[in-house]
């Protein structure tokens, strides 16, 4: 089940359509935005993640563009990030950057903040003890931060709770 997002950061500025843009990397990052259909399947939506057979064909009826990768220690590629997030968030004008993470979601969350989006990161089940470094970096851009496990909201008491179902 979707995380429930408070109406201030859902609703639209008009009576059109929310307008999400979705960033993740590929694997883990990827399933986890789909997993969240429920909540951006109605809304106007553009795709930011890496190409791969599984991106491509879960895709393949989407708005997408493709980032650069690996963003690992690679200064290129977040420079060539940097300028994708700039000319995409001008083009596209989401109300909400929506994103699982990883690296790729950095330069996106930062630019649609300072473009007047409102910014939602929800952190990997795999994060027990700690935020990841991308959504540590994030962070201050966050309109919404929604962790998985109880020890995270002690830390990060301005995030939300997402109830696992496996505990």
């Amino acid at each position: 089940m979707p995380p429930q997002v408070e109406p201030s950061i859902a609703t639209p500025p008009s009576a059109r359509p929310l307008k999400v843009l979705l960033v993740s990397s590929t694997g883990g990052h990827f399933r986890g935005l789909q997993e969240l259909e429920g909540y951006w399947k109605e809304c106007d939506r553009v795709w930011v993640t890496f190409r791969s057979g599984t991106t491509e064909a879960a895709l393949a009826d989407e708005t997408v563009y493709w980032a650069w990768g690996p963003t690992n220690r690679n200064v290129v590629n977040l420079l060539r990030n940097l300028k994708m997030a700039v000319l995409v968030l001008w083009q596209e004008r989401p109300d909400l950057v929506l994103t699982t993470g990883a690296g790729v979601a950095v330069p996106f969350i930062a630019i649609g903040k300072l473009l007047g989006a409102k910014t939602v990161f929800v952190e990997s089940i795999t994060r027990v003890k700690t935020l990841s470094l991308s959504a540590k970096l994030v962070r201050p851009c966050l309109d919404a931060l929604y962790v998985h496990w109880p020890q995270l909201l002690k830390l990060y008491p301005q995030a939300t709770l997402i109830p696992s179902q496996l505990m």
